[in-house]
């Protein structure tokens, strides 16, 4: 990152563009990181762990293994965008109209998918839980959120790494609902 570092001046600002990164995920997959490696940074200036993992939600949330004072290599994981189109055009599109809620129906979805299982069956059985009565509608859409973030963490926790998730009070997010970066 330093060494693609560039200094500029916009007017009377001095300023510095960062190249941003790319790798081959531990999924044998080509990403890019465009920004994210600025919170990387900050957490290995802050922290100075030899190995950690760090979690940067939002609308493609990346996951950043750093090694050794450096970006290892990292992954994108379509999370809320997911939600976003399953809310919008799927068959589950009625049960994800409420703000979902953290409580029991969310802690439930998180449980569920930590504990592994494929992703498709999971998300039906929200629709199957509402049809029984197990759920209400608004709890549905807690659940579901709960299954996308646990299915999420599953497959990222089992690295074994302390992990870290960048963030901002729900009073300092951009309109659209992205964190403006802060730790």
């Amino acid at each position: 990152i330093v060494r693609g570092a560039r200094a500029i001046r916009i007017g009377e600002v001095p300023a510095v563009i960062l190249p941003g990164l790319s790798c081959t995920s531990r999924f044998d997959d080509h990403d890019v990181l465009r920004g994210e490696e600025v919170a990387a940074a900050g957490l290995l200036q802050e922290i100075g762990s030899d190995a950690l993992l760090l979690s940067v939600p939002g609308q493609h949330g990346k996951w950043i293994e750093l090694t050794g004072g450096a970006v290892a290599r990292f992954h994108t994981s379509m999370t809320v965008e997911l939600h976003r189109v399953l809310a919008q055009g799927s068959i589950l599109a009625p049960l994800m109209q409420a703000p979902p809620q953290d409580g029991e129906p969310f802690r439930l979805g998180v449980a569920r998918a930590a504990e592994g299982g494929g992703l498709g069956r999971l998300l039906f059985s929200a629709r199957s839980a509402v049809l029984a009565r197990r759920f209400s509608e608004a709890d549905a859409g807690a659940y579901l959120w709960g299954l996308l973030i646990g299915a999420d963490v599953r497959e990222n926790l089992a690295r074994h790494l302390p992990c870290f998730v960048t963030g901002a009070p729900e009073d300092q997010r951009l309109p659209d609902g992205a964190a403006w970066g802060s730790m």
